[in-house]
């Protein structure tokens, strides 16, 4: 076997000595750490815009239930409104104005209870208010501008 120094492997092996692979793994780590949060808000973020979707698409059915009725709509069921299958948000409709539904509604969406979007303490609850024909946000930080 031919060796180029005393302390050297012999060239015919080949392959990483474990100091090397704990290297590596360090490295690998230290990029994950960097990384995970990052990442983790970024699904929060994403999932904070499909409740968003889902509460721009349940006003534009009450405006067009208006257009047809002398009255908003009720119930999200009256609306023909249900749920993504993979949402991580309870929604939920009611009335600000005497009589009820008729110059007003407020629409909610509240961050499951067990789901990873608990974790978004910002964001918890999202909602949209008309009242007297005036649409508000209620925490205008958790809407994208």
């Amino acid at each position: 076997m031919q060796y180029r120094r005393s302390f050297l492997r012999p060239f015919s092996q080949a392959g990483l000595t474990l100091i090397e692979l704990m290297v590596v793994v360090a490295l690998l780590g230290i990029i994950t750490a960097a990384a995970l949060p990052s990442y983790q808000q970024h699904l929060m973020r994403s999932r904070r815009a499909d409740a968003q979707a889902a509460l721009a698409a349940i006003t534009q059915a009450q405006e067009a239930y208006r257009g047809n009725h002398s009255l908003y709509a009720d119930s999200l069921a009256r609306l023909g409104f249900t749920p993504p299958a993979s949402s991580n948000y309870d929604f939920a409709l009611s009335s600000n104005s005497e009589p009820p539904f008729e110059a007003g509604y407020q629409i909610m969406a509240t961050a499951r209870s067990g789901s990873p979007q608990m974790r978004d303490t910002q964001c918890r609850l999202l909602s949209i208010r008309l009242q007297a024909g005036q649409l508000s946000y209620a925490d205008a930080a958790c809407w994208p501008r």
